[in-house]
């Protein structure tokens, strides 16, 4: 569930996924700060939801390490979605409304339980699969509830602009857990499979 993958190290802080992650603030949270933000992603996302818009961030995560290191980049609360029932945690901590807003980068398995944790009104924003394209939508929960799900792919280059200003500026900032030479991406990958990481495990090319 945690984990975008091996990028190559390019000087600078600023890779393809904060595009995307700012794309997903400026689209899903439409120039209002909401109650609260549950967000897959605890890296980037955390800190843009938190530093950026002043949103209260809910995150989740696999391990306690985990989430000791998501509440030291920001985050309000964290819920850890191997122990807890995620929605019914959320809701606890949003006094029983629920997250007005969530960023799923995650995919299939994250859907049931960030679903049920959305509230009414609340806004879903989707960027990315990781784990899966299919999830089963409960369409009369959706209207109901006056809910909205958003897909977001990548940012504009006014997006690219700000990101680079919020890391020149130390608003935000990259979270790398391990550099591996390129002749050991196989290595990378095998961390990455084993979803033992927090943060951008990155491959130095000569």
């Amino acid at each position: 569930m945690i984990g975008d993958g091996v990028a190559v190290q390019v000087k600078g802080d600023v890779c393809p996924a904060d595009l995307n992650r700012c794309a997903v603030c400026r689209d899903v949270f439409s120039n209002d700060v909401s109650r609260s933000w549950p967000v897959q992603d605890v890296r980037r996302a955390i800190q843009v939801a938190r530093n950026v818009v002043g949103a209260t961030v809910i995150a989740t995560t696999s391990t306690d390490e985990k989430a000791r290191m998501a509440g030291e980049l920001g985050a309000d609360s964290v819920v850890n979605y191997t122990t807890e029932d995620v929605a019914a945690r959320v809701k606890e901590l949003t006094g029983g409304l629920g997250a007005d807003v969530v960023l799923d980068h995650v995919g299939a398995d994250a859907w049931p339980a960030a679903t049920a944790a959305l509230a009414a009104g609340g806004r879903y924003g989707i960027c990315g699969v990781t784990s899966g394209y299919r999830a089963e939508l409960q369409m009369g929960t959706l209207f109901l509830k006056q809910q909205t799900i958003l897909g977001v792919f990548m940012g504009r280059s006014g997006d690219l602009r700000q990101i680079v200003q919020m890391a020149g500026r130390g608003v935000i900032r990259g979270v790398i857990h391990t550099t591996y030479p390129l002749q050991d991406a196989a290595k990378a990958h095998e961390e990455m499979e084993a979803q033992s990481f927090f943060g951008k495990l990155v491959l130095t090319v000569p």
